[in-house]
């Protein structure tokens, strides 16, 4: 698979942060990022709550906006996550009761 690079800007302190929880959990600042954009992706929704605190301080009010927009969405998407997976636990159970049908009417007709 072809690689692309992303730039990101962020405060330095930040960064710093950043890097050192990494390192703590074993990994680099690279295969982290990799790791929440493969989720995200996964989950169409942001991974986690935003709450207030997270919004970045230094940036300007669109940025902020844009943010505070996406926290909405992700708690949106949680919402929808949770029904989706309660409807296919739902339809698995379902399907594992026909199943259950289908090999009695089998050994019935043994």
């Amino acid at each position: 698979m072809e690689k692309a690079t992303m730039d990101i800007e962020m405060n330095e302190d930040l960064k710093e942060n950043f890097d050192a929880v990494c390192k703590d959990l074993g990994l680099d600042p690279q295969t982290a990022i990799n790791i929440f954009a493969k989720k995200m992706v996964n989950e169409q929704a942001v991974p986690f709550e935003i709450t207030e605190k997270d919004y970045p301080i230094d940036e300007d009010e669109e940025r902020k906006a844009r943010c505070k927009k996406i926290a909405k969405g992700a708690l949106i998407g949680a919402g929808i996550g949770l029904a989706c997976s309660g409807i296919v636990r739902l339809i698995v159970r379902f399907a594992k009761k026909e199943v259950r049908k289908e090999e009695k009417k089998l050994l019935f007709w043994k």
